[in-house]
């Protein structure tokens, strides 16, 4: 009886400590401690190809979606006092022009970071195709060219506001035009990375 609980108690002992129970503890251990980690992770992967030929990628409508639900307001900059002088010279108005020139490029750079998170990979696409053109062109003919990439009319849609409320992309009655804006944003950013096949 004695003999038969040992081989009872050591069977149990070595199915807790086989390979596939203790890879699993661990795996959730891992899960728990990095879940923050992770998730910002797989919410930064602009898309996942398959074997086989599926591919995953993240739509503009989801990263709206989360930027709109986890708004990050930045705290105000603290500034020290101007000395006020009764009769401002030229050169403080040229060191004025020069201090708000640099935060002017400062807040770009900001943007523009902000930009390269939040525009997903298409619509940086959709950016692209809108600088390569010479000309302006009407929403109906942007919409029927990016038709045979992006099926879903509602992403369309997103990628486009996406594009006109960063001004990106302006829209003058029915014509659509990238702005000086894009373009400079576009050259910061650099061409768009190849996706492997």
């Amino acid at each position: 009886m004695k003999m038969e609980m040992a081989n009872l108690i050591l069977e149990f002992i070595r199915i807790l400590l086989s390979p596939q129970i203790v890879g699993g503890v661990v795996a959730v251990i891992f899960l728990f401690l990095l879940k923050k980690e992770l998730k910002a992770l797989i919410g930064r992967i602009a898309s996942i190809r398959f074997p086989g030929g599926g591919e995953l990628s993240t739509s503009q409508i989801e990263r709206e979606t989360e930027v709109s639900s986890n708004p990050q307001t930045p705290t105000p900059q603290e500034f020290p006092p101007i000395e006020q002088k009764p009769n401002p010279t030229p050169q403080d108005f040229e060191q004025l022009r020069q201090m708000f020139n640099a935060e002017r490029i400062q807040s770009y750079i900001w943007e523009y970071r902000f930009l390269n998170t939040y525009l997903v990979r298409r619509t940086q696409e959709v950016l692209d195709w809108f600088i390569m053109l010479s000309q302006p062109t009407t929403i109906r003919l942007a919409d029927a060219h990016w038709m045979q990439f992006i099926q879903e009319p509602k992403e369309r849609e997103a990628i486009l506001n996406a594009l006109l409320n960063h001004h990106l992309v302006e829209q003058k009655g029915e014509l659509l035009q990238v702005t000086p804006k894009g373009r400079e944003y576009a050259e910061w950013r650099g061409p768009l990375p190849k996706i492997a096949s």
